[in-house]
């Protein structure tokens, strides 16, 4: 199940190009950055606009140039890309890996050419009003394991009408935005290089706010003076939905989680 060519049914193999790669239903389009420039579903793309990133360090904001980008890998289950940009101060690698289900995997690499304190840094999606009705998130048990079942670690709400930020949090391991029919979500396991690490001193690491025209989600990794002198990798991912056929009469069914059944039959 790990090789590069197994495709589990009722998938179909990936078809991957050297500016993205499709899936069914779905097609990435890479950018520069290796985040993504264009997320199609259904052949429409589900983006008001490319995906942004910007990195401010040493009190300037930094400025990329594209150096390289190649199709590393090309499997029927799995397509893994580079992208290289280049700045005066700090370079940046990304390695970004396509699955046949629709799973993006970026691992994204800062190379600081000297010590330097990074100031900021954040990347975001945007989507158009019409493609964002609704905010799906899930968090993880906190240390004293309380149950991820309470709306303030797994909840689903409709995206308000008027402009403006309307989520804020630390870190959660999951944010999807969508409509209907069809949607987005960036998925995390990790809050390595954050800053602050402190959860309590980033109330705002994860936010989405709405436009006239537009939703935006918006992962910032870094708001606090943060010193590197040695390469640091952040690694997330992202998913568009669906992400295969629905079953017939899959709205009548019913999907819930309780702690007596992981020790049932």
């Amino acid at each position: 199940a790990l090789h590069g060519d197994f495709v589990l049914p009722p998938f179909s193999p990936l078809q991957a190009r050297s500016e993205g790669a499709e899936v069914w239903n779905r097609f990435y389009q890479l950018a520069n950055s290796g985040l993504l420039e264009k997320a199609l579903i259904a052949g429409e793309d589900f983006f008001a606009r490319p995906m942004t990133m910007s990195i401010r360090a040493n009190g300037e904001q930094i400025r990329f140039n594209p150096a390289d980008g190649k199709l590393l890998e090309s499997w029927k289950g799995r397509a893994v890309y580079e992208r290289k940009m280049q700045s005066a101060a700090l370079d940046l690698t990304a390695r970004t890996t396509i699955e046949y289900d629709g799973m993006v995997r970026v691992d994204l690499t800062l190379l600081p050419k000297q010590k330097l304190t990074l100031e900021h840094f954040d990347y975001a999606f945007h989507l158009p009003r019409n493609h964002a009705k609704f905010l799906h998130f899930i968090g993880g048990p906190e240390q004293n394991n309380l149950s991820i079942m309470i709306p303030r670690e797994s909840f689903t709400f409709s995206v308000p009408e008027k402009n403006g930020v309307f989520f804020e949090e630390p870190f959660k391991s999951l944010v999807w935005l969508g409509n209907h029919d069809r949607g987005f979500l960036w998925f995390s396991e990790s809050e390595q290089h954050f800053s602050p690490q402190e959860p309590a001193e980033r109330p705002a690491a994860l936010t989405a706010s709405a436009s006239d025209s537009e939703v935006s989600f918006q992962v910032s990794p870094v708001t606090a003076a943060y010193e590197i002198d040695q390469p640091i990798t952040y690694t997330f991912g992202f998913f568009a939905t669906p992400v295969r056929p629905m079953p017939e009469k899959w709205r009548s069914w019913l999907f819930t989680t309780r702690r007596a059944s992981y020790g049932s039959e």
